[in-house]
């Protein structure tokens, strides 16, 4: 399901059939929801539901350029790539757009690497916080990072290939980058 392409210069197009056939996406798409907005006071150009979907595609999407980082940089960097406030938090419809995304985007295949990166940043965050008594702990932990870490990027990229060829094959672009 197509749901918007990013550009090179990470503006948003929106295939607004696909979306309005959701109805937590649909809900975004409002002039209602969209009005008030700056520079899009009668909410007509859907400028707040552009930047949400940025936002969305950059905090949550596999693919995304910011998807490696921890959840609060993630957060910042989606924000700046949306031209959001550092401050903004989803409203209550656009939790619900998220929770639909989310579930539509997650096989079991990108279920397996977000936990498997959660695991590794479990890891990192008992090293930064290992006193000096735990050099031995460290140093084992420290010498298999490097392995899981490898093997998880190989993963990662066989999945990104795997998603882009299911695209491929039933003819529409996928979410994400294009150019």
């Amino acid at each position: 399901m197509e749901l918007f392409t990013l550009t090179e210069d990470w503006e948003i197009e929106l295939t607004r059939p696909t979306l309005m056939a959701v109805p937590a996406f649909a809900k975004i798409l409002t002039i209602q929801y969209n009005s008030g907005y700056p520079s899009d006071s009668q909410g007509s150009k859907r400028l707040r539901a552009r930047h949400e979907f940025l936002y969305l595609y950059f905090m949550y999407d596999f693919r995304s350029e910011f998807a490696s980082l921890d959840e609060e940089s993630r957060h910042l960097q989606a924000c700046e790539a949306a031209k959001l406030d550092v401050k903004f938090k989803p409203s209550d419809s656009l939790l619900g757009a998220i929770d639909k995304y989310n579930e539509l985007q997650d096989t079991r295949s990108i279920k397996a690497v977000k936990a498997a990166w959660k695991g590794i940043d479990t890891i990192i965050t008992s090293i930064e916080n290992a006193g000096p008594d735990k050099a031995e702990d460290i140093e084992k932990r420290i010498s298999n990072l490097g392995k899981l870490i490898g093997g998880l990027n190989e993963l990662e990229n066989q999945v990104k290939k795997d998603i882009q060829g299911e695209s491929a094959i039933r003819g529409g672009s996928s979410i994400g980058r294009q150019g």
